[in-house]
């Protein structure tokens, strides 16, 4: 399954690792669990996330971690990413590099890596880098595991989304299996939040406002709000799951202001709407029911825009 990324692997002394920018819990998670492997065969590894680990999974993090490139790595293995938009400020490093693999679970690019495998239907990123270690003939001991159950955790939303299937909980017995905590890892991600995160929840929960017809709900997160309260923009992202949870909506979106003038779309649907397409469209990806995008727009203009493709959609 993996044959042409672990011959790149073989062949290469220096491996960098690309996550997608925003990083997240399946992007962490899957990062070091691939470091930790690529290490274990001796390769020199370092993960280019161009910044800093989330709060929810700071216990992941580790000296593999870099926010800038030490090295030109004879192999960019991109993880959980598959668009060099989302990349981003690591796109010279990821450029410069010889040869480039990916494994992820996004729809890809064309003509993203030489060496690439993508499932969309996978459940997590975390997911297929387990079946790639596995493959790979790495051990996978109780910190890869912890890794990867972290990543697999988060991105189905605690085994609560759809994407959730069979194949995932075999995966994550095994995990079990390997001596990891998961109540403590639970306890970690999901009840261990900064004030400031909890302010900007609270804050996406005042602003938001029901379109079309009750049948989605959006809010804004404002630069001068969560910089004014000293939050690292990582606590933006949790807000877009607190308000998706309202009864009787379809789709949740937030507009979170990265910088002054530029905004991140986030978008979540429950059920049927495929708000995947809308954000591929936008310039930006993910899947069907869950995705985001950067849009430069006026707010006025970016709000108008998304009621109006909602309207299509929904």
């Amino acid at each position: 399954m993996f044959e042409k990324i672990i011959e790149q692997v073989n062949k290469a002394k220096t491996i960098s690792i690309f996550p997608h920018s925003s990083i997240d819990g399946d992007g962490v998670g899957s990062a070091k669990a691939l470091a930790l492997a690529l290490a274990a065969l001796g390769k020199r590894v370092e993960i280019l996330a161009g910044e800093a680990v989330p709060s929810h999974v700071a216990f992941l993090d580790c000296d593999f971690f870099k926010t800038e490139a030490s090295f030109i790595p004879e192999l960019a293995f991109a993880v959980d990413c598959s668009s060099l938009n989302r990349i981003e400020n690591r796109l010279g490093v990821w450029q410069a590099a010889p040869v480039r693999a990916c494994i992820d679970h996004h729809p890809s690019e064309a003509g993203f890596a030489e060496a690439m495998y993508t499932d969309p239907q996978a459940s997590a990123a975390a997911l297929l880098i387990y079946y790639f270690i596995k493959e790979l003939g790495v051990e996978i001991d109780r910190d890869i595991a912890e890794a990867l159950y972290t990543g697999i955790l988060t991105d189905t939303g605690s085994f609560r989304y759809s994407n959730t299937d069979p194949a995932t909980h075999t995966a994550i017995s095994e995990l079990c299996g390997l001596g990891i905590d998961h109540a403590a890892i639970c306890s970690a991600v999901y009840e261990n939040k900064p004030l400031e995160q909890l302010r900007i929840e609270a804050y996406a929960v005042d602003h938001m406002r029901l379109i079309c017809g009750g049948r989605a709900v959006i809010s804004v997160i404002p630069y001068d709000f969560w910089n004014g309260i000293n939050a690292p923009y990582s606590c933006t992202e949790s807000s877009i799951d607190v308000i998706r949870s309202l009864r009787g909506i379809e789709v949740a979106a937030v507009f979170k202001e990265k910088e002054p003038g530029v905004y991140k779309l986030s978008m979540r649907s429950k059920s049927y709407a495929d708000i995947g397409s809308l954000a591929f469209r936008l310039g930006g990806g993910g899947h069907k029911k869950a995705a985001a995008c950067t849009l430069k727009l006026s707010l006025k203009e970016a709000e108008a825009m998304l009621e109006a493709e909602l309207e299509k959609i929904l």
